[in-house]
């Protein structure tokens, strides 16, 4: 349950950041407060969503290059999901982490 909500909590963070990086003021308009993109970055709106927008794609990008590289290796079988847990020095089905010790 911990960790779930680890999780939960951290995605939750990291979806509303992002929200708020690609589009600046979005919570500051719901909670009804003015948000100037140019009093608080000193820029036009046009050039701060296009900076934002145009990293937001390198990173998918990226993400799915390495994902198309790591299936090609998977179909040339260069690497299979035994060799991670090979890495790791761990039996298939037993945990990589310690179980939890209460005190």
């Amino acid at each position: 349950m911990g960790l779930r909500t680890c999780v939960i909590s951290t995605m939750f963070a990291l979806v509303v950041t992002a929200m708020s990086l690609v589009w600046p003021g979005l919570l500051e308009s719901l909670v009804g407060r003015p948000y100037s993109i140019m009093d608080s970055w000193g820029t036009s709106r046009l050039f701060l969503e296009s900076v934002t927008l145009g990293t937001l794609a390198v990173i998918i990008a990226a993400a799915y290059i390495f994902a198309l590289v790591g299936r090609r290796n998977v179909a040339n079988g260069l690497v299979s999901d035994g060799d991670l847990l090979e890495n790791l020095d761990v039996a298939p089905g037993r945990s990589v982490c310690p179980p939890p010790r209460f005190a």
